[in-house]
Formats: structure tokens, C-alpha cells, sequence
């Protein structure tokens, strides 16, 4: 359990590890972030997580005071970013910005079986 809190102190990101292009991003934000990387269909997912919600989409998890925040899609990207770069994940906040990431994230998310 305290393994759990540590890696939820740092932030965990679930991704789909049968997506090339998901496995390659999560790897460099593990290297680049220090974020912990788990498989949707890891046995060592926190007890919380509903195992059939994070098969749609990626899930970022972080403690923020004294809480644990859960961030799905784009939201959990721009969470991941603002840990290092805050002028960054402010822009991508903008409703027009975030629009778009919407936009790009839903096209890699319906044809992630083919990249």
C-alpha cells in the first residue's frame, strides 16, 4: 500500500500497451517526467481504478492536496506537462487550444489499433 501512495504522490499514467504510438509516449514521459507507467491490464493497477474504464482512455493519477485526482484524455497530457512546464499546460487550458488537443486526441484514440 505505501508502494501505491508513493507512485500516486509522483503520478501514474495508465495507457493502452497494445498502441505503438501509446506505448512509445508513455516511455518517454516515464524518462522525461519520472511519471509511473502502467498497462491498462496491469495486475498492479491501484485498487481504486475500474478496470473497464481505463480500456477507453488514458488515466493520469496524482495526489493534489491531500487529494487523489484522477485525469482522463487530454486533461490527463496537459496535467502530466504542467509539472515541468506550467506556462505550457496554461496555454493548452485555453478553450480554442483545448479544442483541438480534444480533436487530435479523439482521432489517435478511434485509430490507435492501426498506428
Amino acid at each position: 500500500m505505501d508502494n501505491e501512495k508513493n507512485q500516486i504522490d509522483q503520478g501514474i499514467l495508465i495507457y493502452d500497451a497494445t498502441c505503438p504510438f501509446c506505448s512509445g509516449l508513455a516511455s518517454r514521459l516515464e524518462n522525461s517526467y519520472g511519471v509511473t507507467i502502467l498497462p491498462n491490464d496491469s495486475k498492479k493497477l491501484p485498487s481504486f481504478i475500474n478496470k473497464s474504464t481505463v480500456k477507453r482512455d488514458v488515466h493520469f493519477i496524482r495526489r493534489r492536496r491531500k487529494m487523489t485526482a484522477t485525469y482522463t484524455g487530454v486533461d490527463a497530457a496537459i496535467e502530466i506537462v504542467a509539472t515541468k512546464h506550467p506556462l505550457i499546460a496554461g496555454t493548452c487550458r485555453f478553450p480554442i487550444v483545448r479544442q483541438v488537443l480534444g480533436a487530435l486526441y479523439f482521432v489517435v484514440k478511434k485509430s490507435r489499433k492501426y498506428l
